[in-house]
């Protein structure tokens, strides 16, 4: 389980097998670069799900940094750099937001933290369906990128399954 940053497994019978209350403060130093174990798993993907499922709301607890352009599967964006606070749990404080010309997010830059200043990756936010009145994203393609480059090395490629909307 992911709660605002804490973690827990959790074995069939109910019983916590592992917690951590805190569990970013174990990514700290040299410990960022160890073998990760399911806790640490589990607060990647959980902190990852839960802010990209917030997105774009959670924009408003930001600062705007400064404007942007990029550029994602042959269009042109706008985009935005933003500061988020401290208790948002992210990847990291520093991300850049890219929207197209119907302001659909279509891409977010940003460096996991968790996993070093190399993990710059490149969210790419596609094939939009709408889903209760909201504009929802059914292909999710992450990349690295070098500054604000795309490179064709893909880390995450996830098609989601939304049903008849």
């Amino acid at each position: 389980m992911f709660t605002a940053g804490a973690v827990q497994i959790v074995d069939a019978g109910g019983a916590v097998r592992e917690s951590s209350p805190d569990h970013r403060r174990s990514f700290r130093g040299l410990r960022k670069w160890r073998r990760w174990s399911p806790a640490d798993a589990l607060y990647f993907f959980g902190y990852a799900l839960t802010h990209y499922c917030g997105l774009p709301f959670t924009l408003a607890e930001g600062r705007p940094l400064g404007l942007a352009r990029g550029r994602a599967d042959g269009r042109s964006l706008a985009g935005v750099d933003v500061e988020l606070p401290a208790s948002l749990h992210t990847h990291s404080r520093r991300q850049a937001f890219y929207f197209d010309d119907e302001g659909l997010l279509r891409r977010h830059d940003y460096v996991a933290d968790v996993a070093g200043w190399i993990a710059r990756g490149a969210h790419l936010w596609r094939d939009f369906v709408t889903v209760h009145g909201i504009p929802t994203p059914r292909e999710r393609h992450v990349v690295a990128r070098l500054g604000r480059t795309l490179t064709p090395l893909v880390a995450l490629h996830a098609e989601l399954d939304v049903g008849p909307c």
